[in-house]
């Protein structure tokens, strides 16, 4: 029998819907943008792990949540957010802290780092040994909801202050951005290497970013330079949004995680589940890391173990401080 494969999950999101009876939710979440999970409004630990433990041929050995307020409260200024960023961090904090010893977890945060307090913001994230960094989608044209009316933040200037600011505290930066971006970060990620940046959802493509012999030429080489910078890493998953129905069959998914994979190198590749958002359209954890399985079946003992467990807790322990 093949042993099981050991997975560190770089890439999953907890939160509890339930009403807190001061205003908002128990999770500090925004319901009118984020959905209730088979019907219940509780997504925390016991349920993630009950999702990825469906998954037959995987040794689960915890993960990096990633937060899930940067898509929510899409008409609050960034200013006005710290106070729900410290509700979502205080309930994330409360609900990963308790696990058996087999497993580990670390956090994203989230920050709006074009907002005036958000050196307050950092220095005190900085103090906490479970955060690694932050996440602030900025996926512009198609925006992310709340970036309709914040705009492009690569051209932000104070985001970008904001952004260099990462280095001082040792935070690495989760990017969710468009193929159509790639350049403009890539000026700036060149121009920051004290800021370990990764990329999220193989960098967000759609079908017709894989296809189109235009768009196929953006997302390529923007990736390939992407790929130049030692300090940045790469996560594949959220695959569901090219080929809703079977990613995992399509040739086209097939060989853009080949060529992913060939760009970055095993060492700095990581598979994700994405839970429970991919689980919202028939991809729960066990169908994607199954998919995963059956599409690096000829790939060696070693290409599988970062792939599915080291790269990722590489890429959330390189920072200049123990996370």
């Amino acid at each position: 029998m093949a042993s099981k494969l050991r997975f560190f999950d770089p890439h999953f999101h907890v939160w509890d819907m339930t009403p807190s009876g001061e205003g908002g939710t128990l999770s500090g979440h925004d319901e009118n943008i984020l959905f209730s999970p088979n019907g219940s409004p509780l997504y925390g630990k016991v349920e993630y792990e009950a999702e990825i433990g469906a998954s037959e041929n995987v040794v689960h050995e915890g993960g990096v949540y990633i937060e899930a307020n940067s898509v929510c409260f899409v008409d609050t200024a960034g200013e006005e957010l710290l106070a729900k960023y410290q509700k979502e961090l205080n309930w994330t904090l409360h609900v990963l802290g308790k696990h058996d010893e087999s497993k580990s977890y670390m956090y994203q945060a989230c920050a709006a780092l074009e907002a005036p307090n958000s050196k307050e913001w950092l220095t005190m994230l900085s103090k906490i040994p479970e955060v690694c960094g932050i996440r602030q989608i900025i996926n512009y044209k198609p925006s992310w909801p709340r970036n309709d009316r914040l705009g492009e933040l690569l051209a932000n200037e104070e985001w970008r202050k904001g952004y260099k600011m990462l280095g001082e505290f040792g935070l690495a930066f989760d990017m969710q951005l468009n193929p159509s971006q790639f350049e403009t970060a890539f000026q700036l990620i060149q121009e920051t290497p004290n800021v370990p940046v990764i990329i999220n959802h193989a960098g967000a493509p759609t079908l017709e970013d894989l296809t189109d012999e235009k768009k196929k030429r953006i997302y390529w080489d923007g990736l390939a330079q992407l790929a130049k910078c030692e300090h940045v890493s790469i996560k594949i998953s959220m695959l569901c949004r090219i080929d809703p129905k079977e990613w995992d069959k399509n040739p086209v998914v097939g060989h853009a995680v080949d060529e992913i994979i060939k760009l970055f190198g095993y060492n700095r590749v990581a598979f994700a589940s994405n839970a429970p958002v991919d689980a919202n359209d028939a991809w729960p954890a066990s169908r994607v890391l199954a998919a995963f399985e059956s599409m690096t079946a000829s790939y060696s003992t070693e290409e599988r173990s970062w792939l599915f467990a080291d790269a990722a807790k590489r890429m959330y322990t390189r920072v200049d401080r123990s996370c």
